[in-house]
């Protein structure tokens, strides 16, 4: 719980010092780039590796190339700070941050086959309605074993309206 209350107060000071120099979008955008890149097992060794802070800094800038001046300025913070081992939920509750005051809507919907466009557009549209967001950022995912119906994820929140889901609500019933 202390490394949360930690990881979302320097995402509020990194969303709001981004702010002062109008830099959000930048560093959204680098954000959302090296978030595919945390999971591998490279990026977890830097991480993890006991290097002095000085070496780590270099060895990012060295090897994470293509990311803005404002992001290489905030690991070199984040990193200065001995916070490295929080990163990834620093940077996940900066995004956080950033889509409730921009009004973004994270969506993933996961289906066992893939949605033709008619049925994509009645989703997004009956979401639109319910939510009331300004912008949607959609990610369709194709999982088999849900048999059929469909996952919702919005904003961290799961509805699970998958026939497995009933399937295994209806065996639990049976069993007691």
């Amino acid at each position: 719980m202390l490394k949360l209350k930690i990881a979302k107060n320097y995402a509020k000071g990194l969303f709001e010092y981004a702010k002062i120099i109008n830099k959000n979008n930048e560093l959204y955008n680098d954000i959302n780039k090296f978030n595919k890149l945390i999971k591998t097992n490279y990026v977890q060794f830097f991480l993890k590796y006991p290097l002095k802070r000085k070496e780590k800094i270099e060895l990012f800038i060295k090897n994470f190339t293509g990311f803005s001046d404002i992001y290489k300025y905030i690991i070199e913070f984040i990193i200065n700070n001995k916070r490295e081992n929080l990163l990834e939920m620093i940077l996940f509750e900066y995004k956080k941050i950033y889509h409730k005051n921009y009004g973004i809507l994270d969506v993933t919907i996961i289906t066992s086959i893939t949605l033709n466009s008619c049925l994509k557009e009645k989703l997004i549209k009956k979401i639109s309605n319910i939510f009331n967001f300004k912008k949607l950022n959609i990610e369709y995912l194709i999982d088999k074993s849900i048999i059929g119906g469909l996952i919702l994820n919005i904003n961290y929140k799961q509805w699970n309206l998958s026939i497995k889901e009933q399937l295994h609500y209806l065996n639990n019933k049976l069993d007691k």
